[in-house]
């Protein structure tokens, strides 16, 4: 489960297949486009707020059939109350309200993340640290950094590579990465 907040470069809505026959309620989808990614809204329903330049947050879970390259987000629901998780900073109406008329549940049978909800105190802000975790370019700025010091460390032998070197290597490198690149 990710969380993504930004601004809506565009939306593609999906009532009618290739041949532009009408889709059966079940079979619309509503694609947003943030940031270069799709995030798509199964069903009828799309939330009037979903337009071009509305800043929005979402919450949603990857699925990535099998064997395909690409993974698909979808907005989740709440579990309790069916609603969108999909919410407009530009406008005082409440996410919460929104309506659902179906699920995702005949994609796959258990893409569904479960919800805890920790209390707990933090040493951080979880919300800058939630959009670094699902920010892809970062992701791979960060693999191809500790990838090129591993593999020289390895080929100059200063590093042995065991699993467990590996695992600690990883992590530290991507501690350095984040004091000298993210400020």
């Amino acid at each position: 489960m990710g969380r993504i907040v930004g601004v809506i470069d565009k939306v593609y809505h999906n009532y009618v297949d290739k041949n532009n026959n009408k889709l059966n309620d079940d079979k619309v989808t509503h694609k947003i486009k943030i940031e270069n990614e799709l995030y798509i809204i199964k069903g009828k329903f799309c939330p009037t707020f979903v337009k071009e330049g509305e800043k929005v947050s979402i919450t949603f879970n990857t699925w990535q059939p099998q064997g395909k390259d690409v993974a698909y987000h979808y907005v989740m629901k709440d579990q309790e109350s069916g609603n969108l998780l999909i919410q407009s900073f530009n406008q005082s109406g409440n996410a919460d309200d929104i309506p659902i008329d179906d699920d995702l549940s005949n994609y796959e049978p258990d893409h569904h993340a479960n919800i805890v909800e920790d209390n707990s105190p933090t040493s951080f802000n979880p919300n800058k640290l939630e959009k670094e975790l699902t920010n892809p370019q970062l992701l791979k700025e960060q693999q191809i950094f500790c990838t090129a010091i591993i593999k020289s460390s390895i080929e100059g032998k200063f590093l042995e590579p065991t699993k467990d070197n590996l695992n600690k290597m990883i992590l530290m490198l991507k501690d350095i990465y984040k004091i000298n690149f993210l400020k």
